[in-house]
Order: C-alpha cells, then sequence, then structure tokens
C-alpha cells in the first residue's frame, strides 16, 4: 500500500493475549473523487467512491528537485493511417502537447528536452535510454510510438439515414518509462481511446494547429497526455531527483541541475558515481558509490548549477557524467 505505515498492537495480561491489533494507516493527498454509488437504509447513507489518491509527502518522501525527463518524437507504426486528414506530422506535435500536460498536471516531474528524432520500435530500448539521458541531462526517458490512428467510417442504413454519419478515429499508443543512468524499465502503459473526426474526409489539416487540437479528437488525444503525465508522475514521486556533473574545473563543479529544478544558491548535495556489474547469474546490477566529500550550490543559473566543496576538503576523482542528488 503506497504511503501506509503499519503498527502491530499486543497486550498481555497475566500471561495472555488479551489484544491483537493490527492497525494500518494511509496518508495521501486526494487529487479527484468520483461517487459512483449511493444506498439509503433509514438513518445511514452509504455511499461508494472512486479515488485517485497521491501519497503524501510526509510519509513518501520525495525531493525538492524536479525529475527531469526527455522524450522524441513519437514515430507511427502504420504510417498509411495518416493518410485520413494528411496528419503525418502528428509525433512531432504530440511531445509539444505532452510537455504542457506535464507543466499543468505534474508536480514532481517535467519535460526538460524534446529530441527532435523517431525511434523505431525496435530502438525505443534500455540502450538507447541511456544515451538519450545522457546527451539530454536528463534522469528519465520518456518513449511513445503511436500504433493506431485508423478511422472508421460508420455504414450507412437507408433506414435511419438522419443518425449521424460522422466517422471515429482512434489512437492507440504504447509508452515506456525508463532510468536514464541504469536503463532499467519503470513503466510501461498501453492509452488507447477514439472520438468522433469532426472534418471532412477530404481535408488535409496541420498535425500542429489549434484547429485539430482543439476539435473532439484532439481533446480526447490531450485527455489521454494528461492522463500519462499524472501517471508517470506518480511513478516518479518518490525517487530521489539526481543530475550529473557537466563539467569539473579545479575545485568548481558544474552540474545539471538549475532554478528550474528548484536548486537553490547554498543546498548541500552528495556527489556519486554508479557501477554497473554482472552477478553470478548473468544479472546486471548497478551500485552507487558516495564520495566522501559533500558540496554546496554557490552559483544557480537555469537548468545549471556551480557546486564546490562545503567544507573545503579536496575533490578528487570526480569527473563528467559522475551523478550528484540533494541529501
Amino acid at each position: 500500500m503506497l504511503g501506509a505505515s503499519v503498527n502491530s498492537v499486543q497486550r498481555v495480561t497475566n500471561g495472555l493475549l488479551t489484544d491483537d491489533m493490527l492497525e494500518v494507516r494511509a496518508s495521501g493527498d486526494i487529487n479527484s473523487m468520483e461517487i459512483i454509488a449511493e444506498d439509503y437504509s433509514g438513518d445511514i447513507v452509504t455511499v461508494s467512491i472512486r479515488a485517485d489518491i497521491f501519497a503524501n509527502t510526509d510519509v513518501c518522501r520525495p525531493g525538492d528537485y524536479q525529475k527531469t525527463l526527455v522524450t522524441t518524437w513519437a514515430p507511427i507504426k502504420h504510417k498509411d493511417h495518416a493518410t485520413y486528414g494528411g496528419i503525418f506530422d502528428i509525433g512531432k506535435a504530440l511531445p509539444d502537447y505532452l510537455r504542457r500536460q506535464f507543466a499543468a498536471e505534474a508536480r514532481h516531474s517535467m519535460v526538460k528536452h524534446i529530441e527532435p528524432i523517431a525511434l523505431t520500435d525496435d530502438l525505443q530500448n534500455a540502450e538507447q535510454a541511456v544515451l538519450l539521458a545522457q546527451k539530454a541531462d536528463s534522469q528519465f526517458v520518456l518513449f511513445i510510438s503511436i500504433d493506431d490512428l485508423s478511422v472508421e467510417t460508420p455504414r450507412h442504413n437507408s433506414l435511419a439515414f438522419w443518425k449521424d454519419a460522422t466517422p471515429s478515429r482512434y489512437v492507440n499508443m504504447n509508452t515506456q518509462l525508463y532510468n536514464g543512468a541504469t536503463g532499467e524499465l519503470l513503466m510501461e502503459k498501453r492509452l488507447a481511446s477514439s472520438d468522433l473526426w469532426e472534418f471532412d474526409w477530404q481535408e488535409q489539416l496541420d498535425s500542429f494547429s489549434p484547429r485539430l487540437w482543439q476539435s473532439r479528437w484532439g481533446q480526447m488525444l490531450q485527455h489521454q497526455l494528461a492522463n500519462l503525465a499524472i501517471q508517470v508522475d506518480e511513478q516518479l514521486a518518490c525517487i530521489p531527483a539526481y543530475g550529473r556533473v557537466t563539467q569539473v574545473s579545479g575545485d568548481a563543479i558544474n552540474i545539471d541541475l538549475g532554478k528550474q529544478q528548484g536548486v537553490r544558491v547554498g543546498d548541500r548535495l552528495q556527489l556519486f558515481q554508479l557501477q554497473q556489474f554482472y552477478d553470478a547469474s548473468g544479472e546486471l546490477n548497478s551500485r552507487y558509490v558516495l564520495h566522501p566529500v559533500e558540496v554546496e550550490v554557490k552559483q544557480v543559473f537555469t537548468n545549471s548549477a556551480l557546486v564546490m566543496s562545503a567544507d573545503d576538503a579536496l575533490l578528487a576523482n570526480i569527473q563528467a557524467n559522475d551523478f550528484v542528488m540533494r541529501r
């Protein structure tokens, strides 16, 4: 149970167990709530609700810094599906709208960079995620691929000619969230939905146009992206935010975390290295080696900061692509 504390209370009297109680206490914030059933029986009202509960930060202790993500253009698996409406660039427009949804919905993460490439399914993997995260100075990688954009046109019925003959358009997306340091797959979700396609069948649309994104189908797609942003944010909430060392110049170290991620002058940070190794069964494992010297933020910029030793101790064996996190 996310964000729950468990207590066992037992009471013994004269050597006999008289009370044996298990207490589970959950703490969280309610993002949304929906009443799904009500039952009235005399003076008693029973209500069933569906609630989206996010773990309280007092139980799940997320870091103060925003986790950073990099994503790419979304490849279209069946490009012929985009012929209807001419939305061949929908995979390029999609990450821009995804970034907006993260800005509106996410509390612990942000899309820092959109890499202008569309990787095919066989290239959306752990190895590519690590390379992409390093290139974009981001902590996590979110891959999206569009598997279905097909259109279903209703069959005409001469006995019900007055009914709406507006076609429906599907969108089916596969999403994968990777840890950019280790290549670990953290989450995989498939999003699928459909809505009316309100445009003339001959009309060719600009994939970036508000007219498309404000249509019923476009609004549905934005809703899917908002749900994705919320799910990714919940997945990352309790994972510590970390950055990378980008440059070492004497006693001064540049890192890729800055004001946009919540870094402030005076923050104390821990340097560490990631070491990966194969165990006896051939499984890849990771271990983190902490540097003995703590560093302090001296200058902060938009997406970077300058740190130095907090107690003037010698900073040895620090190199680019080492990691840093808040203590």
